[in-house]
């Protein structure tokens, strides 16, 4: 895990446009499109996404529908998630 993230941390500052998708447990349920998503970490008490109003799971559909929207946005709007890390989970 540490390696992969200074790999990460050195492709970014060589300019390399990447994102990870970081989601919950998945499922192979139908997309419930109901989920919560931050950049980069989580804990209890997170602002962007508190986890105790969380499943803990997501569909794969829901994922899948997620990276797609991301990979369609124009650049000016994609630009804010290259380098990070998106969490996602679906919501209660």
């Amino acid at each position: 895990m540490v390696a992969r993230k200074n790999i990460l941390a050195d492709a970014k500052e060589d300019g390399l446009k990447f994102i990870l998708f970081r989601p919950a447990f998945l499922t192979s349920g139908i997309a419930k499109r109901n989920f919560g998503f931050c950049f980069d970490s989580t804990e209890l008490n997170n602002k962007e996404l508190p986890l105790e109003k969380t499943k803990m799971s997501i569909s794969r559909e829901d994922v899948a529908e997620e990276i797609l929207r991301v990979a369609t946005l124009p650049e000016i709007e994609r630009k804010k998630y290259h380098g990070h890390g998106i969490y996602m989970v679906d919501m209660k």
